[in-house]
């Protein structure tokens, strides 16, 4: 007869099969997370299928650096280059003012990444607001265009002020809408948009030919502002479905940020005119009176009733004003 005790039973309190069920939801999440982004990242090749160059509707240049840009010159005269913002569809956001802008050279180029130029996978300066100042320098140079009138728009504007700073001699008037130079402050989620996989998941997905890249585009129409029309659909659509656009765009969310304004804003000395549409959500108006002081002796219009794109929302009042700015 054994005198030992009987084995006791091990009983887990609450705690410990809270973490085991925490720590097997966080697996499945993970997991989850994985295949989904394999799938999504999928699907962008299958849908990426265009070639940026191939067949575009201006001229293609390629650049000293390598990059192919492609643009559309409009009108005859003095030459604006005009810069487009965060848009797939690049330069054709600039369409509609064009038609009311006469009496110039429109140089309209899709900036690296969007449009019919080219998709770079690779972080690098190429994506970056100092690196895409640099690469509508050379544009011009390459064109032969010593001096222009510069134009740019959400992203867009804040490459033109950084043109502005790097080589101020290549500028005789530069023109700020709604430019994005103090924000939209980014998110933690950002982050995500630049790894490897999962950026190019959530790129497509958001921006590209995902499920929620046309319902993002029409975010603005929600509180008064520009509305797409199922025509600058088409155009995002095409763009969105140019080789490499969701790896670009990935590339673009990994590369860290460098320019250097909004710190040398006071650097520039051209005649500088700030349009603003007074109902944008995307940047305040405060920002745009806020870049008005900072650019010493520069003027500042405001489109009534417009929001973050009044060059499209309403091209006739945004090109008016650029046209008397140009003329004095």
């Amino acid at each position: 007869m054994s005198l030992a005790r009987p084995p006791q039973q091990v009983r887990l309190g609450f705690g410990p099969i809270l973490v085991r069920i925490l720590g097997l939801s966080l697996l499945f999440a993970v997991l989850g997370a994985m295949v989904w982004s394999y799938l999504a990242a999928s699907s962008a090749d299958r849908y990426e299928v265009l070639t940026p160059t191939a067949d575009p509707p201006g001229e293609i240049v390629t650049l000293t650096n390598g990059q192919p840009i492609h643009y559309r010159s409009i009108g005859s005269g003095a030459p604006a280059l005009l810069i487009h913002g965060f848009d797939l569809a690049g330069g054709y956001q600039w369409l509609a003012l064009a038609e009311e802008l006469s009496g110039y050279r429109l140089l309209i180029p899709d900036q690296v990444d969007f449009g019919y130029s080219g998709r770079p996978a690779r972080n690098g300066q190429v994506h970056t607001i100092f690196g895409r100042a640099e690469t509508m320098l050379a544009f011009l140079e390459e064109l032969e265009v010593e001096t222009a009138a510069v134009i740019g728009a959400g992203m867009g504007g804040a490459v033109a002020a950084q043109m502005a700073v790097n080589n101020s001699d290549s500028i005789n008037r530069l023109v700020l809408i709604g430019a994005e130079i103090y924000g939209p402050a980014e998110d933690w989620t950002a982050t995500f948009y630049g790894l490897p996989v999962v950026g190019k998941a959530l790129n497509f997905t958001s921006y590209g030919g995902g499920s929620r890249g046309a319902i993002n585009y029409e975010r603005e129409c929600a509180t008064g502002g520009f509305c797409p029309t199922p025509e600058d659909h088409n155009a995002r659509q095409i763009g969105a479905a140019m080789a490499g656009t969701s790896d670009a765009l990935a590339a673009m969310s990994a590369t860290p940020g460098a320019a250097t304004v909004p710190a040398d804003l006071p650097r520039i000395g051209v005649p500088t005119l700030v349009i603003w549409g007074d109902a944008d959500q995307v940047t305040p108006l405060d920002e745009g009176r806020r870049l008005g002081e900072e650019i010493e002796g520069a003027t500042v219009e405001v489109i009534p009733g417009a929001g973050h794109q009044p060059h499209r929302q309403d091209p006739a009042a945004t090109a008016e004003r650029i046209a008397a700015f140009l003329a004095s």
